[in-house]
């Protein structure tokens, strides 16, 4: 197994730990996924937090369900969008539960994320089995990006 990070979660994870890919028009949306069952438990993090926010979590919902943790447009191992939006977002966010969430998922969003998961239930019914809502933002949030303009991935050197 080349990737370290699903090497990592898969020796915390006892029945392991796979990474997921969609092709969302020649830009890949990853994610990682464990666990078995029925409904899949799909994980939103904050904004500009990648799916590795969730994997304190990851092991014991594996014991239960299958979860998926994913890392929107830009962040983690997902590739950027050419110009990302909340409506990029959700989009996203539908087309990886149309594909990988076997039927209607819970939705698990922080900050942001819960943002996004709101708009998605209202989007697509069908999609979604249960919301939960971890510390939401408040439906006047604007993330910078959001603000029109051209997405860009930043990085910033940690000083030393």
């Amino acid at each position: 197994m080349s990737d370290a990070v699903v090497k990592a979660l898969s020796e915390l994870i006892p029945c392991g730990a796979a990474r997921g890919e969609l092709d969302r028009g020649g830009r890949a949306l990853r994610w990682i996924e464990a666990g078995s069952g029925s409904p899949t438990v799909v994980l939103d993090a904050a904004s500009g937090t990648p799916a590795l926010t969730w994997a304190p979590l990851l092991p014991e919902l594996a014991r239960h369900v299958r979860v998926i943790a994913y890392d929107r447009a830009g962040l983690g191992l997902s590739d950027p969008a050419p110009q990302l939006t909340a409506g990029s977002a959700v989009a996203d966010l539908i087309a990886l539960l149309t594909k990988a969430g076997r039927g209607p998922c819970i939705l698990v969003g922080n900050s942001w994320g819960g943002q996004l998961v709101q708009q998605v239930a209202w989007t697509a019914p069908e999609l979604v089995a249960g919301l939960v809502l971890v510390d939401p933002a408040h439906e006047e949030f604007e993330p910078w990006f959001e603000r029109d303009l051209p997405y860009r991935r930043v990085v910033v050197p940690f000083p030393t």
